[in-house]
């Protein structure tokens, strides 16, 4: 029981054990594996009882219900991918712009108070942010 939980995949759920451990003593808890997603014929032939079937089919009924309580809405994703269109166009027109500066006003942009964008290590290449300039 003096096992260290931290760092561990469902961290959460092992603290939870620990302490029933904890509270109850270490013969209060039997730990064995068997198999998922079984069937009947599973239960005939003797590799799970029908009471570890039950429980399993509990699990991954409640497994089930954690996995719908974290699934995003549909609208917000569509929102969230609407989003980074926006953002990906605006990017790829400020990129456009200062190309054409640099194009038109090239090392003139120094004298005029422009920092030289180019010569501080920023690269305008083809392809920015997935589209071409």
């Amino acid at each position: 029981t003096g096992g260290a939980t931290v760092g561990l995949d469902h961290e959460d759920l092992w603290q939870r054990i620990k302490r029933a451990i904890t509270a109850k003593g270490i013969e209060f808890i039997l730990v064995t594996w068997r198999p998922s997603h079984t069937t009947l014929e599973d239960v005939s032939d003797g590799t799970i009882t029908t009471q570890e079937r039950e429980w399993n089919l509990q699990a991954d009924r409640l497994a089930g219900h954690g996995a719908r309580l974290l699934t995003v809405p549909v609208r917000m994703v569509i929102t969230a991918k609407r989003r980074l269109k926006v953002s990906e166009l605006m990017h790829t027109s400020m990129a456009k712009v200062l190309v054409k500066r640099i194009a038109l006003h090239g090392k003139s942009q120094e004298r005029q108070g422009y920092p030289d964008l180019l010569g501080q290590g920023w690269i305008i290449h083809q392809g920015f942010c997935g589209h071409n300039l």
